[in-house]
């Protein structure tokens, strides 16, 4: 399977404050407000569409059983501490890493293996 890494550019500076966020709904639209400590994920291009917002950190979310799979067109990573976001696609039998991003990062347009049917993403550990 393709494998994908994402740049991993830091395009905002969060400085040395490493508190976490408040909890955020676990599926909101999506916008060009993203809170700080949450990974933002939107179906369309560009941050629009429909959204979902990940933060708990140690475990892989299922988010093509709650969300849709292969639908990651775009996110905002806006965790701090520079964490790495891991994203999946479920082979049937377990988790394979697709793509990764490092905090902070904006990608308004998601490589097409994100969104690629079947082989998208599943499954996001955000740190």
């Amino acid at each position: 399977m393709k494998r994908v890494l994402i740049s991993m550019l830091t395009i905002a500076s969060l400085g040395t404050s490493l508190g976490v966020a408040a909890a955020a709904p676990a599926s909101a639209a999506p916008a060009n407000h993203c809170s700080l400590g949450v990974l933002c994920i939107a179906s369309g291009f560009n941050y629009t569409g429909t959204g979902i917002n990940v933060w708990k950190c140690g475990e892989i979310r299922n988010i093509g059983a709650e969300w849709g799979s292969d639908q990651v067109r775009s996110f905002q990573n806006n965790q701090t501490g520079h964490v790495v976001a891991t994203f999946y696609n479920w082979t049937g039998s377990e988790w394979d890493p697709i793509g990764w991003s490092r905090a902070a990062e904006n990608v308004p347009y998601a490589p097409e293996a994100f969104y690629s049917v079947p082989g998208g993403v599943d499954g996001v550990k955000p740190c």
